[in-house]
């Protein structure tokens, strides 16, 4: 069994909403197939696919202690600058994803 940690990558560039050193990171957690962001002790996460040059992101989970707070936010804006460092087109199944790719002219 390969241990968790060698399955994870911890994204540089994406220190988090206010770029200090408490800030949340964000992980491409690829054995679990999502991106993951910890704030507040709390997981919110996406999970995606790689198909031909395109990150499909099917479901944004953000923990209800968590939303309106612009958690969720934070973890779409990380992915799009990694998908964008990766040269990824994102196509969006999730509703949230859709939305806020639309709203941020994506």
């Amino acid at each position: 069994m390969v241990p968790r940690w060698f399955h994870s990558l911890v994204l540089p560039g994406t220190a988090g909403h206010d770029g200090g050193m408490n800030a949340p990171t964000l992980v491409d957690n690829i054995a679990e197939g999502r991106f993951e962001l910890v704030e507040e002790g709390q997981l919110a996460w996406a999970t995606y696919r790689l198909h031909e040059g395109q990150l499909i992101i099917d479901y944004v989970f953000s923990p209800p202690e968590l939303r309106g707070r612009g958690t969720a936010g934070r973890l779409m804006a990380g992915i799009v600058e990694q998908a964008d460092g990766r040269a990824l087109r994102i196509t969006p199944i999730c509703g949230y994803a859709a939305t806020w790719l639309r709203r941020h002219g994506r």
